[in-house]
């Protein structure tokens, strides 16, 4: 599910070192997946790299509506203020039960950290700090804002690579935890 998100959210081709690299595998496994990938349809291989089909597409859309959650933006910025390397936003449909855990899951799972925060009186509120996300990057805010409804809860996690970073995807689909109510 990684991969697909990664090959989804650059719409690029990429190679399976690079790959690797990125998310933090080791070239074996990510051999593996893309072997799997490509027996489902869900990945193209030639000579440019790898890069997720239509059928990836629509499997890993399904898959992660499923479970309520899904990656939009990724970014270095951010990781100056938080940890790590790289943060990948999330969009959450829903409230985070107890955020604390929620939290704690994201880094048993491999985030060095995240921040989760909701609409509130028109801005990106962070409960846990008690702060407006626009008060640490106001561009971030504003692009995010964009894409958040009411019910959706953000989630910006970070880690060293991009595998790290999106362990909110273990937490909600592969878990099966959403929210982790109470």
């Amino acid at each position: 599910m990684k991969i697909l998100s990664f090959l989804a959210m650059t719409r690029s081709s990429a190679g399976r070192r690079y790959l690797s690299q990125k998310l933090g595998l080791g070239e074996g496994v990510t051999r593996r997946l893309l072997d799997i990938g490509k027996e489902n349809n869900h990945i193209s291989v030639n000579r440019a790299g790898v890069r997720i089909t239509e059928d990836g597409v629509g499997y890993l859309a399904q898959v992660l509506a499923g479970c309520g959650i899904k990656p939009v933006m990724y970014t270095a910025r951010f990781s100056e203020k938080l940890c790590g390397q790289i943060c990948v936003a999330f969009l959450f449909d829903g409230p985070v039960g107890n955020i604390v855990r929620f939290r704690d899951e994201i880094v048993r799972r491999g985030g060095c950290g995240a921040v989760i925060a909701h609409l509130r009186e028109g801005f990106i509120y962070i409960p846990l700090a008690d702060m407006r996300l626009e008060d640490l990057d106001n561009d971030l805010a504003s692009a995010l804002k964009s894409l958040m409804g009411e019910r959706h809860t953000l989630i910006i996690s970070c880690g060293d690579n991009l595998g790290q970073a999106m362990a909110p995807l273990d937490v909600v689909c592969v878990m099966n935890q959403p929210g982790l109510s109470g």
